[in-house]
């Protein structure tokens, strides 16, 4: 009875554990087949027994043609076909979504699996769920792409095992192995050893305190070459679990910031290294920046003003034009001037220029100041207009001097001609010197017209400046006279100079007696000569010189001096600080084309009550010997002859003049007007022994075309040449310097230098 009871009991537990398996199966079943998943059950052989709705949807198939199949034939590897697939694998790669793929019908589908072994009926099964993994492999592949076209890679550090995990593009950049972790002294190791120490320091600190770090970090390998490490703690309850973040490649950057700093030095250092002065105001009107430039101490700028007000650091009393500019630049409209800077030392004269900085939209931002010192530039401009007005005037002097010079010649030959046939009558005899003598005067009127305007022609000779000088004292002395002290200081070894004797000496006595007349009540007067080297600063003031060594002969007095105003105007013709009459105001402006003409320069210093001084400064002569000055004969009687002499000269009354000179000296003359006239003379059979020429003459022939074209008729004729121009207008093979002086005659001259020279021509034998 007792069993009875308890088979109904064992029973209704086997039915109710029956009905509850079933129940369990359905809704398993249930949720298996409404799963997202699908599910493949396996047999021991790897035989597909069974797949849900999900798993039939992605295969594209029917169970009928599924059940039995291997599942390695539709679940394999990308990469590697012979892949172990029995135990679990999370292949997907954040950066690549490499791993399982589902080979499907269409195509195949990234997938990621588990496979999950069972019993069931005593028969061994496996469960195999795979995912659709289609849109985590396109987000993955896109992460991939975003790293690297932003050179970034992800990182983390385990604390516990001391290894890290690095994404593929840090494996690549490190070298590091691909797809495994690696301790952290691999990736260290790639360090330089300041960047190391960084790191480990950054890495400490987080760690200990949960702190964020972001560090830029140089590469052992390539100095050149950047990284920047983000870093972040993950820590629960205060403990750090983990540290990960990202690494960038900022070499290009750093390279960038590199170049752009060297050219923002480069540009810095050629501002700083330029003579003008350059300040940067923004639009606020506050100084961003301001060049190092000794100008700023012109506007009172202190050394450090970046950042502060313009307004502030310019005195606007002083610079309120410069402020107006300012305010205009930044309104966008440029502007330039140039004035005097107030309250310097030294007088400065200074441009400056207002230029607006605009972006790239043409919205003014700033404003840029650059200030430029045009002193020196302005004293260029003044002497050089000087020495314009002094040319004009100078092309001027030499014209007049030239057709004064024809007029004169006629005069005193014609004077020296009467002198001869009124030499019984005394009184008529001293009117004729009279008038001579003004004839003279006007001569030498018109050689210190030629020598302002450096055209006269000059007889240089190297000479000894001791004995000459010396020599000149006895005459100077006599031209002083009583009341002045004369005193002569000469170095004991004067360099030697190629100049005009007679100029020289002509100069310095014009010098002694400008002093003389400047001290009427007495004084002293000084002749000093001195070897010089000039520095740079003198040349820069005299650019026309060569730089070399010089020999300085000054006159000093201490007389009235000279008003600074007038002191440009000195050199000047007709220009004289001497009261009316006293003065043809040519004796300096002489004494200035002399030197020039000479390879020199004459410089003038003065102070009112206190004297002046003139100084002129000759070029060593270190090529030619020094030659020694013999007095010249000069024969009473004048010489004649009977040879035949062709005169041309285009002035009628000077050619008449100097024919009938020629003539009462018994020599045959025969006349032309140009050197067209003369050559058809030359061309006949009538013998001509000399060609007297003008130098310069109408008919489109000089002097010295028609002296060679005479010599082709008859090359044993004599040339002699006369000229009343100055020494650069003759031609360039007939100049003084590049011809014996006894070839040319200068106008106006006497009868006597005329028969002198001629008969000289005439007695030296041909050669």
């Amino acid at each position: 009875m007792t069993a009875l009871l308890v088979l109904p009991k064992r029973l209704r537990r086997f039915l109710h554990a029956r009905q509850i398996a079933v129940s369990t199966r359905r809704r398993n079943t249930a949720i298996v087949e409404a799963s997202r998943e699908g599910v493949l059950e396996i047999d021991s052989q790897g035989a597909i027994q069974y797949a849900n709705p999900t798993a039939l949807r992605l295969l594209g198939c029917e169970i009928q043609e599924l059940r039995g199949r291997d599942y390695r034939e539709l679940i394999g590897a990308l990469e590697n076909e012979a892949r172990d697939f029995t135990r679990l694998g999370y292949t997907t790669d954040m950066l690549r979504g490499v791993g399982a793929v589902l080979r499907c019908k269409d195509r195949h589908r990234p997938i990621e699996y588990r496979m999950v072994p069972v019993r069931h009926d005593d028969e061994s099964l496996t469960l195999l769920t795979f995912r659709d993994m289609t849109d985590r492999s396109r987000i993955d592949v896109m992460l991939a792409d975003m790293q690297y076209l932003a050179k970034v890679g992800a990182w983390e550090f385990n604390i516990e095992s001391g290894r890290m995990t690095v994404s593929e593009s840090v494996s690549l950049r490190f070298k590091l192995p691909m797809g495994k972790s690696v301790q952290a002294n691999q990736l260290l190791a790639a360090l330089s050893v300041s960047s190391r120490r960084q790191l480990l320091r950054a890495a400490r600190h987080a760690i200990k305190n949960g702190h964020d770090f972001d560090l830029e970090l140089q590469l052992r390998r390539d100095a050149s070459s950047w990284m920047r490490c983000i870093g972040k703690a993950e820590r629960i309850d205060g403990v750090t679990l983990r540290l990960y973040g990202a690494i960038q490649n900022v070499t290009e950057r750093h390279l960038a910031e590199r170049t752009l700093r060297e050219t923002r030095d480069f540009f810095s250092a050629t501002l700083d290294a330029m003579p003008s002065l350059v300040v940067h105001v923004n639009r606020h009107g506050h100084v961003e920046y301001r060049n190092r430039s000794s100008l700023s101490e012109y506007l009172g700028l202190p050394s450090t003003d970046t950042g502060q007000d313009i307004t502030s650091l310019l005195d606007i009393t002083q610079f309120a034009d410069l402020h107006q500019a300012i305010q205009k630049g930044l309104a966008g409209e440029a502007s330039h001037f140039v004035r005097t800077l107030p309250n310097t030392v030294d007088y400065c004269e200074a441009q400056f220029s207002f230029v607006p900085e605009r972006d790239h939209a043409g919205t003014v931002t700033g404003c840029f100041m650059v200030m430029t010192d045009v002193t020196e530039l302005k004293m260029l401009e003044a002497r050089l207009r000087q020495a314009e007005k002094l040319q004009a005037i100078g092309q001027l002097t030499g014209g007049v001097a030239h057709d004064f010079n024809n007029l004169l010649g006629v005069i005193l030959g014609n004077l020296q001609l009467m002198e001869r046939d009124v030499h019984h009558n005394p009184a008529l005899v001293k009117k004729l010197h009279t008038a001579m003598q003004a004839a003279i005067r006007g001569a030498d009127l018109t050689r210190r017209l030629l020598a302002f305007a450096r055209r006269q022609v000059l007889e240089p000779t190297v000479i000894d400046l001791n004995n000459q000088l010396t020599a000149f004292l006895e005459l100077i002395t006599s031209t002083v006279g009583e009341g002045i002290e004369l005193k002569l200081e000469l170095d004991k070894e004067l360099w030697p100079v190629y100049v005009d004797t007679g100029q020289l000496e002509n100069a310095i006595l014009n010098l002694i007696v400008n002093s003389r007349d400047a001290m009427p009540n007495g004084g002293k007067l000084k002749l000093l000569a001195s070897n010089v080297r000039p520095d740079i600063a003198f040349f820069q003031a005299h650019t026309e010189l060569q730089r070399g060594d010089y020999v300085k002969i000054s006159v000093s007095d201490t007389g009235t001096g000279i008003p600074p105003q007038l002191l440009t105007h000195v050199f000047e013709p007709f220009f004289t600080t001497k009261d009316a009459g006293k003065g043809s105001g040519l004796g300096l402006s002489m004494v200035h084309g002399f030197t020039q003409q000479s390879g020199g320069v004459a410089v003038v210093s003065s102070e009112i009550n206190k004297g002046t001084t003139v100084s002129i400064y000759l070029p060593r002569n270190i090529t030619a010997p020094i030659v020694t000055a013999e007095s010249k004969h000069q024969e009473k009687t004048i010489p004649g002859g009977n040879e035949t002499i062709l005169v041309v000269e285009d002035d009628t009354d000077l050619r008449a003049t100097t024919a009938l000179a020629l003539e009462s000296l018994g020599y045959r003359v025969v006349e032309a007007s140009n050197s067209l006239a003369a050559l058809e003379l030359l061309k006949k059979p009538t013998r001509i022994d000399m060609l007297f020429t003008d130098v310069f003459m109408p008919g489109g022939m000089l002097g010295s075309e028609l002296a060679l074209r005479a010599k082709e008729c008859n090359p044993q004729i004599h040339v002699l040449y006369t000229t009343g121009y100055g020494v650069d207008q003759l031609p360039a093979d007939n100049k003084s310097y590049r011809m014996p002086s006894e070839d040319l005659l200068l106008k106006p001259y006497r009868n006597e230098e005329l028969a002198h020279r001629i008969r000289s021509k005439f007695d030296t034998i041909y050669g």
